[in-house]
């Protein structure tokens, strides 16, 4: 049976078109990064995924929590659903993804897992065809993960609501039972507030980011709701966040914070970008 592979949506437009090119700017992404003062394991990640000349930076300095050579095997990724295709949690069923030249396998048995542990989960690729947030953080993860880790990208289409926290607080849980045997790690993809001034953003943004501090995604969700705080990845912020505290994080750390205007120079109107690492004590 031919292998299906899903190809990327926005190469050449957030990161550059040849492989070459991507890894001299995850590069310089890296020598601009911030690198964050964290304690224990980090069990799971929360990173931008804006065009890297915007995000880049905020995104690898949460990497940078991670050791070089980490050792772990895989990565679930969780998303938002900008494009509106397929369902409420939609698992990636295409056998690899391709990004930057690299081929990145799909661990189809944990896919599986996950979609029996989650009524209304279902092993779908109209999501994740044209959708950008999960596919623009492998070539960073490639920086820091053991060579050959599979990927698991998950796509979330549900709203800020009742409803849609307790599709999150399902998924969080499912995925920490899957887990619990797996040398994984787990990332959100959100970007902040878009299209505010620089200070509106930073104002708006705080409540947030302080809910996501006390990793309380209840309290996440009902602030970016109650605030209309545009954080595209709410939902998956929130059920990453439940899932590694299913693994017993107990902390997060800012990793970062930075707007758009940093690079562009227009501090009127920004999307601002959050990074942030959570932790388990060791041993």
């Amino acid at each position: 049976m031919e292998m299906v592979v899903r190809q990327p949506a926005v190469e050449g437009a957030f990161y550059p078109g040849t492989p070459e090119a991507v890894s001299a700017m995850v590069e310089r992404c890296f020598s601009a990064a911030k690198r964050p003062a964290v304690a224990g394991t980090v069990v799971a990640l929360v990173c931008p995924h804006a065009g890297y000349i915007y995000s880049g930076a905020a995104a690898a300095s949460a990497w940078l929590a991670v050791p070089d050579g980490d050792g772990r095997d895989c990565l679930v990724l969780v998303g938002p659903n900008h494009t509106g295709l397929g369902g409420a949690v939609s698992v990636a069923a295409a056998d690899a993804w391709r990004v930057a030249g690299v081929l990145y396998p799909v661990d189809r048995e944990l896919a599986r897992e996950l979609c029996a542990l989650l009524p209304g989960a279902s092993r779908d690729d109209a999501a994740h065809l044209m959708e950008h947030s999960l596919e623009v953080q492998l070539p960073f993860a490639a920086r820091r993960l053991a060579p050959g880790f599979s990927i698991v990208p998950v796509c979330l289409g549900v709203r800020p609501d009742e409803f849609g926290l307790q599709v999150c607080l399902e998924l969080g849980n499912a995925l920490a039972r899957c887990l619990e045997d797996r040398r994984a790690l787990i990332l959100a993809s959100t970007d902040m507030s878009h299209y505010l001034s620089d200070a509106a953003a930073r104002r708006e943004d705080e409540p947030a980011i302080q809910a996501v501090l006390r990793m309380d995604p209840a309290g996440l969700v009902r602030v970016v709701r109650e605030r209309r705080i545009s954080m595209c990845g709410v939902m998956p912020t929130a059920a990453v966040i439940r899932a590694a505290a299913g693994l017993g994080a107990s902390r997060a750390f800012l990793a970062d914070y930075r707007t758009s205007a940093e690079a562009s120079g227009d501090y009127d109107r920004v999307v601002s970008y959050a990074s942030f690492a959570l932790t388990a004590d060791e041993g």
